[in-house]
């Protein structure tokens, strides 16, 4: 297998020097004849790729079966306990009350009205709803068909399967919120399993409190184009199922750790960092005799030491398989294509820490040295956390970080879990001798409450951002039905109804298409013309007209001034709000 993997390298290498020195034999990869070349490419790297994750996938599932059926101990065939969910949920009152609240939230506020979603999905109502399970080539573009260095091929295609079953956003958000709740359940798990002593009803309140009212939650599971969620969810999954295969050494456990890696690491091109750290802590650490129960390599037969790590080899032989995926997917037809990485200018750009990256880091810190001193024993937790580390500083490195972005919602979940083993190691035993286990739990539920408002004394909160969100799809839906509204009436008095939009989330138009015009009409905010690109005349130019209607549904003041749109003579017949930049109807006078 290693010389197959060096083989196909080889040739990567191989493909990269020949293409470097024959450019001229290749058509203009902006031609065309190079986008059809790089587009045919695309399809046909990403359709081996996809059959070798399954075929991967498939081969696991097949040696966890085997592994079961020899295994006398396995839990196959044991009845399942009743009344689990009841049970869960009387002894969780409180979170419980969190998660239907946010689920509450989260499914009356989703909508089609927010940024990529309307570009993306343009389509998903044509043909009648009659051939729904098709690929959307717009998320195909978005991620397998970029070209410029990126690498996140299975990125959005949760969304993709989604569209396939319904087209409405109501009944998506209903899987966010299964993930966010499953990604909470589990990260509570992990913290009871890595701390040293039993873990209270508190903590998964506690865990629900710090985790999801942050901003990266907000974005991730409160609307629908962000990886992070499905990230933080596989990692989750997989460190919770390698912590369980480093106690029971089942078959089961140890496939899925390896499976959840195996998908989490292309959703997110930084995401390998998270997934293979614990198992790359773990080898290093056990090498040097630190982990209880791992041998170092002079204590043992070579197939001893394989036997003994080989959990933490497969895992790590994810890289190999991840480099081998990039150089074929995405270096070689970037490199045809030419130019800068995506966001090359970020790098570096901008740091802002947060509290919670604080609290990792010193964490990290005491665990490092407590381990190296031989005064505590490693676990994965402190391979998470140097992931979550390494993962900080790789999108640093790459756009910059901000620990309020949405793509810092893995840091804050490693960072929660630290919070929670400190709480229950920790805090919590000390409080139990004064105060006794039921108010104890109360403080750390309180103490968790305390944190988030303490947070939220500084700006980029998850209330800000929730706020904004809501506040956008609002006037984005009002301002359309409102408009809608407006031109019937202006059709029913016979005038010619001619709607004029510029930049514009709205471009593709499928959205305005279903409105009552007579010609829709684009104005070009570089070169400052107006186009038909819709109903009478179609294709032509256009010179606006006494009555004409300028739709303002999302570019809003600032970018009107910033591209120089003119709306010279337009005055406004509609605002949904006064101090939202947006969510205005013009009309010329």
């Amino acid at each position: 297998m290693a010389s197959f993997f060096a083989a196909l390298l080889t040739l990567a290498f191989v493909a990269h020097q020949w293409v470097e020195a024959n450019r001229d034999l290749w058509p203009n990869p902006r031609s065309e004849e190079g986008l059809a070349i790089t587009l045919t490419y695309n399809i046909a790297s990403h359709g081996f790729f996809l059959l070798a994750l399954a075929a991967i996938l498939a081969w696991l599932l097949n040696q966890t079966r085997q592994k079961a059926s020899r295994d006398p101990h396995s839990s196959r065939g044991k009845p399942l306990k009743r009344h689990r969910a009841w049970k869960a949920v009387s002894q969780h009152p409180f979170a419980t009350v969190i998660f239907t609240a946010c689920a509450i939230f989260m499914v009356s506020e989703a909508s089609w009205f927010y940024k990529e979603i309307i570009g993306w999905f343009d389509d998903i109502q044509a043909g009648y709803l009659l051939d729904n399970f098709s690929l959307r080539m717009n998320l195909f573009r978005e991620t397998m068909s970029r070209n410029d260095f990126r690498f996140y091929p299975l990125a959005f295609q949760d969304l993709q399967i989604l569209s396939w079953l319904t087209p409405y956003p109501k009944i998506w958000m209903i899987f966010n919120v299964a993930q966010m709740i499953a990604t909470v359940m589990l990260g509570a798990k992990i913290a009871g399993l890595t701390a040293k002593h039993k873990q209270g009803r508190e903590a998964i309140a506690m865990f629900a409190i710090l985790f999801i009212f942050i901003a990266p939650s907000a974005y991730s599971y409160f609307q629908f184009i962000y990886s992070e969620r499905i990230v933080t969810l596989l990692f989750a999954g997989h460190l919770y199922a390698y912590i369980n295969y480093k106690f029971t050494k089942q078959a089961l456990s140890r496939n899925a750790a390896i499976a959840c890696a195996l998908i989490g690491i292309f959703f997110k091109d930084t995401a390998i960092l998270l997934f293979l750290s614990p198992a790359a802590v773990t080898l290093a650490l056990g090498n040097i005799g630190l982990v209880t129960n791992m041998p170092k390599p002079s204590e043992t037969s070579f197939k001893g030491w394989i036997s003994a790590y080989k959990a933490e080899l497969a895992i790590m032989s994810l890289a190999l398989f991840f480099i081998i995926c990039f150089a074929y997917l995405s270096y070689l037809p970037s490199l045809y294509v030419g130019g800068d990485r995506y966001d090359a200018e970020l790098k570096f750009l901008r740091f802002e820490p947060d509290l919670r990256l604080f609290i990792l880091s010193i964490y990290t810190a005491i665990r490092s040295f407590q381990i190296l001193k031989k005064k505590e024993t490693p676990n994965p937790v402190d391979g998470a956390n140097f992931g979550a580390l390494a993962y900080v500083f790789a999108l640093y490195y790459f756009v910059g970080y901000r620990s309020s972005n949405y793509m810092a919602l893995p840091m804050h979940f490693v960072a929660v879990i630290d919070i929670l083993i400190a709480w229950q190691s920790c805090i919590k035993p000390w409080l139990e001798k004064s105060i006794g286990p039921n108010k104890t739990g109360f403080a750390g539920t309180f103490l968790s409450v305390a944190i988030i408002y303490g947070e939220h004394m500084f700006p980029n909160t998850f209330y800000h951002r929730i706020k904004d969100m809501t506040m956008t799809q609002r006037s984005w839906a009002a301002t359309y039905k409102k408009s809608d509204e407006i031109l019937r009436a202006a059709r029913e008095t016979g005038q010619p109804v001619n709607v004029i939009f510029s930049k514009s989330w709205f471009r593709r138009f499928s959205h305005l298409k279903q409105l009552k015009y007579d010609r829709l009409i684009y104005l070009n905010e570089d070169t400052k013309e107006y186009l038909i690109v819709d109903g009478v005349g179609k294709g032509g130019f256009y010179e606006p007209q006494i009555g004409d209607f300028f739709l303002d549904l999302d570019t809003g003041r600032h970018r009107i001034k910033e591209f120089g749109i003119n709306i010279d003579g337009f005055v406004p017949i509609y605002e949904y709000a006064e101090n939202l930049k947006n969510g205005r109807i013009y009309t010329k006078r």
